[in-house]
């Protein structure tokens, strides 16, 4: 779990932690993991909280799941202090699948067709996977700046290409300053 491992880094140091979920069931996972952090229910697209108040937000693996990316990356500002960071990691399409070496782009894409996603075919929405240089653009409308990092870690068959050509890892971190 990231936020166990950071909590593990930051905590010690003084930082105040918080977690959002819109499900009690990971609310209560979450609490076991990190009793120091404050979780709260709520959604990534109506934060919960104050404008101006965090230093840093850490979103892993989100994005993916929402309909309106937009919506949550302007929520995210909104509540990040002027010069606060943005880290915000989720899959890329651009990369290699960990488990085929396929092109990711074309695995996920042929695997909602073949309903062999997590989502059903019929379900309205599908899991977003991002191109590194558009969500960076998308962040640039509320961050000042925007890095693109590819994470070389991985499990799979493909994985060992990850740390050859980072740029084929399966995840990406976009670190944006407000």
């Amino acid at each position: 779990m990231p936020g166990a491992v950071l909590s593990r880094l930051w905590l010690p140091l003084g930082a105040r932690m918080y977690g959002l979920d819109l499900t009690g069931t990971f609310l209560r996972s979450a609490r076991k993991n990190i009793a120091a952090a404050a979780f709260v229910r709520g959604s990534i697209s109506a934060l919960p909280f104050a404008s101006e108040r965090f230093d840093t937000i850490y979103c892993v693996e989100v994005l993916e799941h929402l309909p309106d990316t937009e919506l949550a990356l302007s929520e995210m500002a909104r509540v990040l202090k002027p010069g606060g960071i943005l880290i915000v990691i989720d899959k890329s399409l651009l990369g290699l699948d960990p488990g085929t070496g396929l092109p990711n782009f074309w695995v996920k894409w042929r695997s909602e067709r073949q309903g062999k996603w997590m989502y059903p075919t019929d379900f309205a929405f599908r899991e977003r996977w991002f191109w590194p240089w558009a969500l960076a653009r998308k962040m640039r409308r509320y961050c000042a700046s925007v890095e693109v990092g590819f994470i070389p870690e991985g499990r799979g068959r493909a994985s060992k290409f990850y740390r050859l050509i980072p740029i084929l890892s399966l995840d990406v971190a976009w670190i944006g300053r407000k």
